[in-house]
């Protein structure tokens, strides 16, 4: 019976919809879901009346069976319209709190860095500009004290000169180890399933810290423009190269190989004659890759062997 008038249905679960939707009180929504349910089951009571009158059903017999049928599609519905609604708020919000986590993270990086920045300098700065104007004042009455002075001026600066480029060198590189680590407890914080592994010892330093960069930039991206739930890094090697890959399973619209984050990495992989490969697999994955050439002379191990897997870490957004 309520086949006979499909666009009453139609109607019904349009106004429900719209109903189930718009912020309203828990008594409108009841009252607005009976008077769809009412209006629908006298529009069909008057339909199968008119296609076959003096039915063995009377009309009020219709109405009873009619009026619960609809309530109970408008309670579906306004219940599966409410919860996907909730749902898409959550997801918003666990979005936002992504994005504000990866803003607090760079805001503390910066904050460090100037707080070392000043620990560094501060006392440099501060002894030129007093032996500065100590010589300025001494070059009439004590030309060698003066000359002396800023003897000791430049060899000041050029000290911190010294430091301050030490200092940007140091926070250039990057420990394999340490940023594992980071990202462990990054994508954990954002509420990303993450288990780490042991990582071989047993590779040359500039393979680890570019390595370290990888994981840097995919730790970036799964957090930054993924909807993953669950990030996989695993560490292999094969023949004479060592293939670092993130796998997670939040890949967005877009093949996310553009930004200039992958393009610099790939400029970095390249440096030591390797590749970046980057984009979808399967259903939901993107996969980010970096194959990289180990330093040394040719083996001879067999280049078609497959290659055996080194945990490094298996991690419950590149990216």
């Amino acid at each position: 019976m309520i086949l006979v008038n499909p666009l009453f249905n139609v109607l019904a679960v349009f106004w429900v919809s719209a109903v189930a939707l718009s912020p309203r009180t828990r008594r409108e929504i009841i009252a607005l879901c009976l008077g769809a349910a009412a209006f629908c089951s006298v529009l069909s009571t008057v339909a199968v009346e008119r296609l076959n009158p003096g039915g063995d059903l009377p009309w009020y017999g219709l109405l009873a069976i009619t009026f619960p049928l609809y309530v109970a599609i408008c309670w579906v519905v306004v219940f599966t319209n409410r919860y996907q609604r909730r749902m898409w708020i959550m997801h918003q919000e666990t979005h936002a709190a992504r994005d504000a986590l990866a803003r607090l993270a760079v805001t503390e990086e910066r904050l460090r860095f100037s707080r070392d920045l000043h620990d560094l300098l501060g006392h440099s700065l501060s002894l030129i500009a007093v032996k500065s104007e100590l010589a300025i004042r001494m070059t009439e009455t004590d030309p060698a004290r003066a000359g002396a002075e800023m003897a000791d001026v430049r060899n000041t600066a050029r000290e911190a000169l010294r430091e301050v480029r030490a200092a940007v060198s140091g926070y250039r590189e990057v420990e394999l180890d340490v940023e594992l680590a980071g990202a462990r407890a990054v994508l954990e914080a954002a509420g990303i399933r993450c288990e780490a592994g042991e990582l071989p010892g047993a590779l040359p330093p500039e393979v680890r810290a570019v390595l370290a960069w990888v994981i840097r930039e995919g730790t970036t991206n799964v957090i930054k423009h993924s909807q993953a739930a669950r990030c996989a890094v695993s560490l292999t090697s094969y023949g004479d190269s060592v293939a670092l890959e993130m796998r997670n399973d939040g890949a967005s619209g877009g093949d996310g190989t553009d930004g200039s984050g992958l393009t610099g990495l790939a400029e970095r992989v390249a440096v030591l004659g390797g590749e970046i490969t980057a984009g979808r697999h399967g259903r939901g994955d993107f996969v980010l890759r970096a194959d990289i050439p180990l330093p040394g002379p040719d083996t001879d191990e067999d280049e078609d062997t497959a290659p055996e897997a080194v945990p490094a870490s298996t991690a419950g957004r590149s990216a």
